[in-house]
């Protein structure tokens, strides 16, 4: 599932939510089509900025270090760890991937991944958290 996909669907199921509680506030004191509109157009008008803004904010962005020091690495994960809150590490096939520790979290967010190539390292980051690692390149 994409990203785009993931957050449409959260922000959705909040949508419909907020819709019928309002649609039960309306219930409760006199039904009026005008107020059912206005909660399905401010539920539009809700789910797809943020679906918008949050998937381009989520999508991933490669960036190419070159390995100055040996601690690169180490600085990678402290910042990983503790700005990015990425706290499951895992290491796979040479490369390591550092993601949430909640499931849900970890399934709405991409994670981070460090390739190491011996002379350089591609990460792989949510372009939110690219300004994090900004300091390497």
């Amino acid at each position: 599932m994409t990203t785009f996909k993931r957050y449409f669907s959260v922000f959705l199921t909040i949508g419909i939510v907020i819709f019928v509680l309002g649609c039960a506030l309306t219930l409760k004191d006199n039904f009026k089509w005008h107020n059912v509109i206005a909660f399905i157009l401010a539920i539009c008008i809700y789910i797809f900025p943020m679906s918008l803004y949050l998937s381009q904010q989520a999508s991933i962005v490669e960036l190419k270090i070159i390995k100055s020091n040996e601690n690169i690495i180490t600085e990678i994960e402290k910042i990983s760890t503790t700005k990015c809150n990425r706290e499951n590490k895992e290491v796979k096939n040479g490369e390591i991937i550092y993601s949430m520790k909640n499931d849900f979290s970890a399934w709405l967010t991409n994670p981070i991944k460090v390739l190491d190539h011996g002379e350089y390292i591609i990460l792989e980051v949510p372009r939110a958290y690219k300004n994090q690692f900004n300091n390497f390149l």
